[in-house]
């Protein structure tokens, strides 16, 4: 029996629908607003959406890290802001050593969608 194949974008976009499904319910069990606590999927939305469209370029991978570290340090900063809890230097290492996790995953999200359409 053959398996079926699922492009990256759709199962990307089942789990990012999963996740808001979940989130939905969570919200309405705790009796908060519908789309309260939803700036998490801006960020899971990122991570698919950017990876895929950056593989279309000729970019090499360190070019694709940064634009992903960017982003990220960006995002999480942003949040942090928000949310007050930006306290001192030790907050900005922490946020830099997560972004630099989730550009490493992002690239390697790349890497897997090049694989994938060079085939």
């Amino acid at each position: 029996m053959k398996r079926a194949s699922y492009s990256p974008i759709i199962k990307g976009a089942s789990l990012i629908l999963l996740l808001f499904i979940i989130q939905i319910v969570t919200n309405l069990i705790y009796n908060q607003p519908v789309l309260a606590n939803f700036e998490n999927f801006v960020f899971i939305g990122a991570l698919y959406i950017v990876p895929y469209i950056l593989s279309f370029t000729k970019w090499n991978l360190f070019y694709q890290f940064l634009i992903f570290l960017l982003i990220s340090f960006g995002y999480f900063t942003a949040t942090s802001f928000l949310d007050n809890s930006y306290v001192d230097y030790s907050t900005a290492l922490l946020l830099l050593a997560i972004s630099v996790f989730a550009a490493l995953v992002m690239v390697f999200f790349s890497l897997i969608i090049r694989q994938r359409r060079a085939k």
